[in-house]
């Protein structure tokens, strides 16, 4: 699905796409402790991952935390920084 999805989507798209990926890394990463201390709620297996609390992003247009989620102001922050540091720059 994911090969499709590229297939469909320009070369900057997808290069958009990787560069907002390794960011969001990133800041898994970073806050790697906190994420440590937290069980995944879907499969009750630690770490909590970063990706449990963001719905979505289209093409650079919209990106959404999940409304009723524990993540810390701090980490919600750089997600954003992330997303328009990526698809909102120019």
């Amino acid at each position: 699905m994911e090969d499709l999805w590229k297939a469909m989507r320009s070369d900057e798209e997808n290069k958009r796409d990787e560069q907002f990926k390794l960011k969001l890394k990133a800041i898994e990463e970073k806050y790697e402790y906190w994420f440590s201390q937290r069980e995944d709620k879907l499969s009750q297996e630690k770490p909590d991952r970063l990706h449990n609390y963001w719905v979505s992003y289209n093409d650079g247009n919209s990106f959404h935390f999940k409304l009723e989620d524990e993540l810390p102001l701090m980490i919600r922050q750089e997600c954003l920084e992330a997303f328009n540091d990526v698809y909102n720059k120019d």
